[in-house]
């Protein structure tokens, strides 16, 4: 018996071949490799690098599975260009809204409102004590409304029918006295019209969105940003759908919609797979139908309701024109809600100071919309100016 033989059957282990040995002392030298780029990565990034927005974000819901994020989340959020960057602070509670906690059941005495919306109400671009709820609740507390409370339940990638779905999970445990729809121009998309470039579900994605691991290193988050950059790219240069819904883009960068009426209206027509479907008219009979089943848990539940309409830059200092707002205007009657317009408002202020680009509010546009909202909302629960 050879040598390398008869070791293996003395100390009961087979014995490695010259070909084992290579092979092992590469997966060592790989190894060693791998750590020492992860350790220097991670070195370098908590120097140099601010960590971006971890996904999934508290802003974004997710239509694969028709929820939102739940958990309590706190952070800053880069935002803007390179160049002039800002930074958003969000805290968002165990229901996955924009906020502190509150409590359950309802203080005696308790007054609560609950703001539906998208990103416009979730208040992308500011910090939370800036969004339309929270100037809302504030200034509905400093008139003399007593114990009130605004929930903002607002999540980007959103629309209607979305908010309809979730909504019953919500009303019987919170017991909302009113309901504020932040109704946006493309809110009538249905779930499966939206093109899914933000969230992916492959098992790369599932790992960098659930691991411990990822949530808490610069370095990996940083590689996790890299490949959503990555896959948005090949969607837009490969999806018909996407590409279709974000035409008006450029020639909304040319600001011809400010001078000319034609021109705003050609915008329209080809934003009308995003925020020019409010132009549609078949989107109103879709509408229709979502409010009625509002209508169905109002009378359930026992709240009433009040319907903002958000409009977009085109037509607050553009000349597109307010076709969209006069239709949920007659909705709202006709189900007997309250409605909000801030429109007229935006048009008299310099509508530039008012938003960071086509729908989201800056801090000035947000305190505009909650003081349009008080003017409605204030009588319905008492109070003094």
């Amino acid at each position: 018996m050879e040598g390398p033989e008869m070791v293996s059957r003395l100390s009961g282990h087979p014995a490695l071949s010259p070909n084992a040995h290579l092979a092992a002392k590469r997966a060592a030298l790989v190894a060693i490799s791998l750590t020492t780029v992860l350790i220097w990565g991670e070195v370098l990034c908590r120097i140099f690098y601010r960590p971006p927005s971890f996904h999934p974000t508290p802003s974004f819901f997710n239509r694969l599975k028709g929820e939102r994020p739940r958990w309590h989340q706190e952070g800053l959020f880069k935002l803007g260009t390179p160049l002039h960057p800002r930074y958003m602070r969000v805290v968002t509670n165990a229901y996955g809204f924009r906020g502190d906690e509150f409590a359950i059941p309802k203080p005696p005495n308790g007054k609560r409102i609950l703001c539906l919306g998208d990103s416009v109400t979730f208040g992308w671009g500011v910090n939370n004590e800036d969004t339309y709820p929270a100037l809302l609740q504030k200034m509905l507390r400093d008139s003399g409304v007593k114990g009130v409370e605004v929930l903002n339940a607002g999540i980007g990638d959103i629309g209607t029918q979305e908010e309809l779905d979730e909504l019953p999970g919500f009303l019987k445990e919170l017991q909302i006295d009113h309901v504020i729809v932040g109704w946006y121009l493309n809110d009538s998309r249905p779930p499966q019209g939206f093109n899914d470039e933000f969230m992916y579900e492959g098992k790369l994605n599932h790992f960098f969105r659930t691991s411990r691991l990822v949530r808490h290193s610069y370095f990996l988050r940083m590689l996790y940003e890299l490949v959503l950059q990555i896959q948005v790219r090949h969607a837009v240069e490969n999806n018909a759908g996407l590409s279709q819904r974000f035409a008006w883009a450029g020639p909304y960068n040319s600001r011809n919609w400010e001078r000319d009426a034609k021109e705003a209206h050609r915008l329209i027509d080809l934003a009308r797979y995003d925020w020019g479907a409010a132009w549609v008219p078949d989107t109103w009979v879709a509408i229709d139908r979502q409010f009625s089943r509002l209508q169905t848990f109002a009378a359930r539940y026992g709240f009433s309701t009040t319907v903002l309409a958000l409009p977009v830059t085109v037509q607050a200092y553009g000349k597109a024109d307010d076709y969209p707002q006069r239709q949920l205007e007659m909705l709202a009657r006709k189900y007997g809600w309250g409605f909000a317009d801030p429109l007229p408002n935006m048009k008299t202020s310099d509508p530039r100071t008012l938003f960071y680009d086509q729908c989201h509010l800056t801090p000035q546009g947000n305190a505009l919309v909650a003081r349009t909202l008080f003017e409605q909302i204030r009588p319905l629960l008492g109070g003094t100016r």
